[in-house]
């Protein structure tokens, strides 16, 4: 007569368990990974665009006529930003408009991206 088999797990099912387990770790922790790294991602993008906007704001609001385009270079108190200006005059306006572009760029380690912001300036005091 055979003895009675005692409940419980067998070391298969043991080692089947464990294999499953390290699956669901590693991925989650691949998840979690790639979660960071697109939240640092959103966060130099919504530095990029501040930059942008505060050099638009500053153009706006200063005088009309030095309103006038930089070449790109280093945004001074953050590292790892330049910007650059583009003034021109849209296709069949007169003098007193002007059309703004302001790029910031910015270093990854899959090369360097930019946003960029457009807006225009009439010249309201000619008026």
């Amino acid at each position: 007569m055979r003895p009675k088999a005692l409940p419980g797990f067998t070391l298969l099912e043991v080692m089947i368990a464990v294999v499953l387990l390290t699956g669901a770790v590693a991925a989650s922790a691949l998840v979690f990974s790639r979660a960071i790294f697109m939240t640092a991602d959103t966060e130099t993008l919504t530095q990029a665009s501040a930059l942008a906007q505060e050099k638009l704001e500053s153009l706006r609001g200063g005088s009309f006529a030095a309103i006038a385009s930089e070449p790109k270079a280093a945004v001074p108190g953050w590292s790892g930003f330049s910007r650059e200006v583009e003034v021109s005059q849209p296709a069949g306006t007169n003098s007193d408009f002007k059309q703004i572009g302001v790029t910031v760029y910015w270093d990854t380690v899959d090369g360097e991206l930019s946003t960029d912001l457009t807006t225009y300036v009439a010249n309201v005091s000619n008026n």
